[in-house]
């Protein structure tokens, strides 16, 4: 929430201060965010420019217990992001090439260091990644493998609240949207659920969301973000 007090000329100020009551109220301006960089236009008139005012900004105390979402989508699944915490997966195929963390690289390629390759698995092969803190996950973007031998035919998605949502695959190794509503969650976990056939199957993902407010903390974001007040 913002207020903004324009300060009359005529205003005396007492030991230092100027009471409110001595001021002019200009206008009242209110404006919902959560974190990051807060632009607020406050569209004064041109005679009234150069003017002083006094701004004030707080917190609602009485918002919702539920971590609160917002800001500009992002890539929440990149390793080297402000979100990433940690992945895990029920096999890796040898070699460190294509470990869990490579599914998340943002290449959305089929190559080394560029997607997450299971050691002979597919039906019930799964990857698992943690953010630092909760997210509204916005959209996924899934690429399967190129040999149509290795590729998975369906794929759920388990969030940490338990919901889980499941997404049919088209046959084919460009990247595919999957479905799915705007979810909070501190980690989402993917299980092949069906192949169209198993030699090493994997997959890249691309996770777009925001950050959020969580009850007892506010995210790294936040801490880290500014107000900014545009006149």
């Amino acid at each position: 929430m913002l207020s903004v007090l324009k300060i009359s000329k005529a205003a005396k100020a007492i030991d230092g201060v100027v009471k409110a009551k001595e001021s002019i109220p200009y206008r009242i301006y209110k404006k919902n965010f959560i974190k990051g960089v807060i632009a607020v236009d406050l569209k004064f008139p041109p005679k009234i420019v150069g003017t002083r005012v006094v701004v004030f900004y707080a917190i609602d105390p009485a918002g919702p217990k539920e971590p609160s979402c917002g800001g500009e989508e992002v890539i929440v699944s990149d390793p080297d992001g402000s979100h990433f915490g940690f992945c895990e997966a029920s096999s890796s195929f040898p070699g460190g090439e294509y470990d869990c963390q490579y599914a998340f690289s943002k290449k959305m390629e089929d190559a080394p260091f560029a997607m997450w390759v299971t050691n002979g698995e597919g039906v019930s092969a799964w990857l698992e990644l943690t953010f630092k803190f909760f997210v509204q996950i916005t959209a996924i973007e899934f690429r399967n493998r190129v040999n149509p031998g290795e590729r998975a035919k369906s794929i759920s998605m388990k969030f940490s609240d338990g919901s889980t949502v499941t997404n049919s695959l088209r046959n084919t190794p460009s990247p595919i949207p999957l479905k799915l509503k705007a979810t909070t969650t501190k980690s989402v976990k993917f299980t092949i659920e069906s192949v169209y056939s198993t030699i090493n199957n994997g997959g890249a993902f691309n996770i777009m969301g925001v950050p959020c407010m969580e009850e007892e903390g506010i995210s790294q974001r936040e801490q880290s973000g500014k107000i900014k007040l545009k006149c």
